[in-house]
């Protein structure tokens, strides 16, 4: 499809959208996948939970992340 990145939901939202970002992260092998998360610490670290076993995990927080948490 040509795709690089897919964006695989948002993981604080419930434990079902954390789940399934999870599965996709673990199946998904040749792009990155990624999970969104708003500029809290809690946010992003449910996110980086549900997609640090993917293979190429998309962890790019934008320096307004950096900043604010």
């Amino acid at each position: 499809m040509g795709v690089d990145i897919i964006e695989a939901g948002f993981p604080a939202a419930s434990q079902g959208d954390f789940e399934a970002v999870q599965a996709i992260s673990g199946k998904i092998k040749n792009i990155q996948v990624a999970g969104l998360a708003r500029t809290s610490k809690e946010d992003i670290d449910r996110a980086w939970g549900a997609i640090k076993g993917a293979a190429h995990p998309g962890y790019i927080p934008s320096s307004l992340h950096r900043t604010s948490i």
